[in-house]
């Protein structure tokens, strides 16, 4: 018995060194991948890039960056960088370190080699899925925000595991971050805050009020993000051309939304009736009744749309909350639609690829679908629902599907591009979710099961 002890340490620490190998080798190759992908060709540059590069060129403390035309996360990478093929290689890295930080997190959440080396390698294969790697050639604000995404899923899993005060500064600050890179992502963070709120306030009822701190903390922390960049957003006035472009596929077409907007305080809204009924559609494509803001006999519509359209307009979306839900699902899409909607429309035709990837890890949604019941289903019988990391694991996939609804309402061009981050957040929430299912059957008694192997 005694000599058997120094053998069982000796394979302990074989195996782990051959973990680690592994792991080094997984991230590795992941890294080589989308490095080459990324620098296979020449950087992709769209009209937004170049908003994002006329931005950069204003001073570090200028307004134009902190509450300007494009949220500031972006204009400061391509600033640091200074040039289409510095920015393009640095945002990929990000999303190497970002990635592979997750894919670290999710292994070390179970608990069996094997289930370990599964979880890491889900993870980054997910990562080198086209949705995903299409972005990283492209100066636009995808690529990083699905970065920060995956490292908001993983500073959120490391809080749950261990609910320590320097974590919960982890998740504010990606929530910072993440929220500053697209405006439609401060909306996700508001509502991760409102549910970090709700926890601590139940553990503070249930258990006792210490116990509810660490949750309290990073609520507050979080609601300060959102107070901070959703008045850059609210300063930058950049809203009024995505509710323009809203109106134009979704409400000026239809004579009965006119109707209604007209009743709250929209102008000319007989002209716009006529202009509406006068306008046919293209085969294939939802109507759009669009005004020249140049035309001065539409003086007072044009008006009214740079003051009072957002308000008016967030407002027939409460009084109709039918039309929110049924609405992205009209066909065709009410939306201005690069490529009818196809997101390898902005990959690049030279781009490499991993299809067998993304055929298994980024299904159609009808297998997403299966794929989440199976996820609820097997953590409900193994027990999973009870520990906190699988509970912020589906909160977060949950708040994608709101994050494309967000997204898909906030604009009316693009609709599609706009809501593919939320898309990435949903099927990363149902995968992590899957692979949790990897550690077993959890004891009944399980409330943070994973802080002994979890050291800060």
């Amino acid at each position: 018995m005694v000599e058997a002890a120094p053998a069982r340490s000796a394979r302990v620490r074989a195996a782990t060194v051959a973990l680690v190998v592994a792991a080094a080798a997984g991230i590795g190759a992941f890294a080589w991948f989308r490095i080459w992908q990324a620098r296979v060709g020449n950087p992709l540059i769209w009209q937004d890039s170049l908003e994002y590069q006329a931005l950069s060129r204003q001073p570090l403390l200028s307004h134009r960056i902190w509450a300007g035309a494009r949220p500031p996360v972006t204009p400061l990478l391509w600033k640091l960088a200074g040039s289409d093929t510095t920015f393009v290689v640095v945002q990929t890295l990000v999303s190497v370190a970002a990635w592979s930080t997750l894919a670290v997190v999710a292994a070390r959440q179970v608990r069996p080699w094997w289930g370990r080396l599964g979880a890491g390698a889900a993870v980054l294969g997910f990562a080198a899925t086209r949705p995903v790697t299409q972005w990283d050639r492209s100066v636009l604000s995808e690529s990083l925000s699905l970065a920060l995404l995956a490292l908001l899923f993983a500073v959120a899993i490391l809080w749950a595991a261990r609910p320590t005060l320097t974590r919960g500064l982890g998740v504010v600050v990606v929530g910072l971050l993440f929220a500053a890179t697209r405006d439609t992502q401060i909306w996700v963070i508001a509502l991760v805050a409102v549910a970090f709120g709700a926890y601590a306030a139940w553990r503070g009822l249930r258990v006792d009020a210490i116990s509810a701190r660490p949750a309290l903390v990073v609520a507050g922390g979080l609601v300060a993000v959102v107070v901070l960049t959703g008045a850059g957003s609210i300063a930058s006035h950049r809203d009024v051309k995505n509710v323009e472009n809203a109106l134009a596929v979704r409400v000026f077409p239809y004579p009965s939304r006119i109707a209604w907007f007209g009743d709250h305080g929209m102008p000319q809204a007989a002209r716009l009736t006529k202009l509406a009924r006068a306008k046919a559609a293209e085969p294939g494509h939802a109507p759009v009744v669009t005004i020249d803001p140049a035309d001065p006999a539409f003086g007072p519509l044009v008006r009214w749309m740079r003051s009072d359209a957002t308000r008016t307009y967030v407002q027939w979306l409460l009084f109709h909350p039918a039309t929110v839900l049924t609405e992205p699902l009209a066909r065709p899409e009410r939306s201005f639609n690069n490529a009818d909607g196809h997101l390898s429309f902005y990959a690049a035709s030279d781009r490499t690829d991993a299809p067998v990837l993304t055929t298994i890890l980024y299904p159609s949604w009808p297998w997403v679908l299966v794929a989440a019941f199976v996820a609820v289903a097997g953590g409900v019988y193994l027990g999973l629902d009870r520990r906190p990391d699988w509970a912020v694991i589906a909160l977060l996939g949950a708040l994608g599907l709101v994050h494309m609804l967000i997204a898909w309402h906030g604009d009316g061009m693009e609709a599609t591009r706009h809501a593919s981050v939320g898309n990435v957040q949903v099927r990363l929430g149902v995968l992590l979710m899957l692979v949790l299912l990897l550690d077993g059957r959890q004891p009944a008694s399980a409330d943070q099961p994973l802080v002994s192997i979890n050291p800060s």
